[in-house]
């Protein structure tokens, strides 16, 4: 205690891990700021709290491109491998050829 006051802890963290079950309106993530960022199936409110709007289980997905991890809500039944959230498209980072030029390059083996 300082000065005659001390502040109760926040209860931040992880509140439902990877593979666990959940249905809507479960909190997954307590946090402050965006560690994690939400993906397929949860929402995001005004204090960064990370929760499902469908019933599910967890998957968290890191994002190597943004360095970001990605907290995904998937439906009942669906196999770890078949669990692939929606790809991020192909970002252009400064390369000399423009995306649309390289449908037109074609490589020839000789």
């Amino acid at each position: 205690m300082k000065n005659g006051r001390d502040s109760i802890g926040k209860r931040m963290g992880l509140k439902k891990n990877h593979l666990q079950p959940v249905i809507p309106g479960n909190i997954i993530i307590r946090q402050r700021g965006k560690k994690y960022y939400p993906g397929e199936g949860v929402g995001l409110g005004k204090d960064y709290t990370i929760y499902s709007l469908i019933e599910g289980s967890v998957r968290f997905k890191w994002d190597s491109i943004n360095k970001r991890t990605y907290v995904n809500v998937v439906p009942p039944g669906t196999p770890i491998e078949k669990a692939v959230v929606k790809e991020k498209p192909f970002v252009n980072r400064g390369y000399n050829v423009p995306l649309k030029d390289l449908a037109r390059v074609s490589v020839t083996a000789k």
